[in-house]
């Protein structure tokens, strides 16, 4: 099975080419470019993002969704 992860070219939320820098989005799959993660974390909920996100790892979920993407 293929990984979206690692087949995307452009950032899901503005476009730019990833150029092989990339991270996935705490809110839901999005893979996002660093600038776009650096706006991402400073969004009023992300701390509530990461901790659903790491409650569901504890569970054993490693394929959690997120909490879902609201106006950032």
């Amino acid at each position: 099975m293929r990984d979206r992860f690692f087949e995307v070219e452009d950032c899901d939320r503005c476009g730019k080419p990833l150029n092989g820098s990339r991270i996935m989005s705490m809110y839901n799959q999005d893979v996002l470019c660093m600038d776009c993660k650096d706006k991402e974390t400073q969004h009023e909920d992300y701390s509530k993002a990461v901790e659903a996100d790491h409650e569901q790892i504890r569970r054993g979920n490693y394929n959690f969704e997120g909490i879902g993407l609201k106006k950032l």
